[in-house]
């Protein structure tokens, strides 16, 4: 008995301070989850009907509780993740308590209304080809910054699509239909293949006829084609001139001083404002978005003496308002944020850096703002000045050269280093450097300026018939109206403005008919040579001739989505400033 008694005893005492221990790591485990340190990951935004996750992340084997401040979304919950789906636009608190303590976190989401903007599909690439030419092809799902994958199908076999481009097969028409992969929005173009042995290609316009697309139509009717209007020589006393006219907005980059003061630097870059009605990258413009930019301009870093630096472009470059390609768009989709391009060798001063030191605020010979970095190579004074002083160049004469898979657009001037009797060894600036290219002979260009004649100035516009609309040059592949009419005269060694406004102030033969009736104005266009610039507010045509008492021009006008010939008809009215470019 007293054996019996003893092991009861034994038995109490164990189990009495088992059950200690046990409240003791009760009790411990508590403190830990109470201490428990833990993080949420979730959208903050979430649409109607959209399902999006909230995770919980920590360090231990923890079992959470979920719960939402309000009926805006519905949610359940599976190892540890609550699942969302919006209900009603407004916002609601999420929390995350550890089970069974008082440790818990908030997460606030807001649900909105899911806003979707009608798409449509825009073609900006050829409509008309030569046998076995190809382009490629170029559509965009507007408005700007809709991210959509496009079809493409063809009605017949005049044409195929390989690797991404357009091939012309077959003479004849082809209707290519655009289709938007996600959506019931589709595009159709036609396109048309032409014999090689047709002069022209583009989709005529009211009363022009095909023979009209040929300079030599209009050439034949003149009797002074040919004969030389300046001279090279006379050609850079024009452009002396155009550098002491103010109002032309052109600078000699050759003769630039070599300081700044900091406040004409800072003027020069907040010359550019942001418009609050504009929207970027498709969508409403947020209210920090123009003290974003503006502070990426780096208006605090300039000093109060700026010492300018020197490049030279070695790749197409775009000429921004603000260090961004953000796009800008208002009723149409022109990106207001570009402002023009550089081509391949042209020469920059460097006036300051973004704050993130990837863009360049600089001035060229006829505009300034800013441009990626890596388009330009920094160079010392001197080589810039030999670079662009080059007696020995040549100058792209064609719409564009392609050389090693570099497109070099009409007036691209480079510099000649050596010569074969097979091509031409050019020196272009590169990212690291200097390289060469070579330039066939036969390539359509020039060894030094073409000379400048009135043949020479249409036969040059007349390549650049179905040039597709770029506003601001925002494409490679395209001009606008003023940068068609500039890329024809520097071919010849102009130094030319770059927007109408100031390309009607050029100090030669300038002749304003904004008083004038359009009879009278008619009649003035009859006293001028072919190849007359005709401005009218906002844009810029060439004068081409008269045909059986209708005169024509020639210019790149969105309306027209590219390069054309038209009657005055339309614009004769509006005419205010005629520039002949002669003395």
């Amino acid at each position: 008995m007293k054996y019996v008694k003893l092991i009861l005893t034994c038995i109490f005492i164990f189990f009495i301070a088992s059950c200690e221990f046990g409240s003791d790591t009760k009790s411990n485990n508590n403190k830990e989850l109470e201490n428990l340190e833990f993080e949420i990951e979730c959208d903050d935004t979430v649409l109607i009907g959209e399902i999006v996750e909230l995770h919980v992340i920590c360090g231990i084997d923890a079992e959470f509780v979920f719960n939402a401040s309000n009926d805006n979304i519905s949610f359940t919950s599976e190892n540890n993740v609550m699942i969302i789906t919006g209900v009603k636009e407004g916002k609601t608190m999420l929390s995350a308590t550890v089970k069974g303590t008082n440790n818990s976190k908030t997460f606030e989401i807001y649900i909105m209304e899911a806003v979707i903007t009608p798409l449509r599909i825009s073609y900006t690439g050829k409509n008309s080809f030569y046998l076995e030419e190809e382009a490629e092809l170029k559509a965009t799902v507007l408005p700007l910054g809709a991210e959509q994958d496009v079809e493409y199908k063809l009605s017949n076999d005049n044409f195929k699509i390989e690797n991404g481009k357009l091939v012309a097969l077959s003479i004849g028409t082809c209707v290519l239909t655009i289709k938007c992969a996600n959506f019931d929005v589709s595009l159709d173009v036609n396109l048309s293949v032409y014999d090689k042995d047709v002069n022209n290609t583009i989709p005529l316009q009211s009363g022009v006829t095909r023979e009209m697309t040929s300079p030599n139509f209009w050439l034949s009717k003149i009797s002074y084609a040919n004969d030389v209007i300046l001279t090279t020589d006379e050609i850079q006393n024009v452009n002396k001139s155009i550098f002491n006219a103010s109002n032309t907005k052109v600078v000699n980059i050759l003769d630039y001083s070599k300081t700044l003061t900091k406040a004409t630097v800072q003027s020069m870059i907040e010359s550019y404002t942001v418009s609050t009605s504009w929207k970027i990258n498709g969508s409403a413009q947020t209210s920090s978005y123009a003290s974003t930019i503006n502070a990426k301009c780096n208006i605090n870093a300039i000093p109060s003496t700026v010492n300018v630096e020197y490049g030279l472009v070695n790749s197409f470059s775009r000429v921004r308002s603000f260090p961004t390609n953000d796009v800008a768009t208002t009723t149409n989709s022109f990106d207001r944020l570009q402002e023009t391009s550089l081509e391949v060798g042209e020469g920059v001063i460097i006036l300051h850096y973004s704050s993130d030191n990837e863009w360049y605020f600089v001035q060229s010979y006829n505009y300034y703002g800013w441009v990626e970095a890596s388009t330009i190579t920094k160079v010392e004074k001197d080589e810039f000045s030999a670079y662009l002083n080059a007696n020995e160049f040549i100058i792209v004469n064609c719409e564009e050269l392609v050389i090693n898979g570099i497109k070099y657009r009409m007036s691209t001037k480079l510099l000649i280093e050596n010569e074969t009797n097979s091509h031409y060894v050019c020196k272009v600036p590169t990212k690291e450097g200097f390289s060469t290219i070579d330039v066939p002979i036969d390539a359509d260009v020039s060894k030094g300026y073409v000379p400048y004649t009135t043949g020479n100035v249409l036969k040059l516009a007349f390549k650049l018939l179905d040039n597709p609309y770029s506003w601001g040059d925002t494409s490679i592949d395209g001009h606008d109206c003023s940068s068609t009419m500039n890329a024809v005269y520097k071919c010849f060694g102009f130094i030319m403005p770059r927007n109408t406004s100031n390309q009607n102030k050029i100090p030669l033969n300038i002749i304003d008919v904004s008083g004038l009736s359009t009879t009278q104005k008619a009649n003035k266009l009859l006293s001028v040579r072919p190849g007359t610039l005709v401005f009218m507010s906002g844009h810029v045509m060439m004068y081409i001739g008269t045909n059986n008492g209708t005169q024509y021009i020639l210019h790149n006008y969105a309306t027209y989505m590219g390069c054309n010939i038209t009657t005055t008809s339309n614009y004769v009215n509006s005419f205010n400033v005629i520039v002949e470019m002669v003395k």
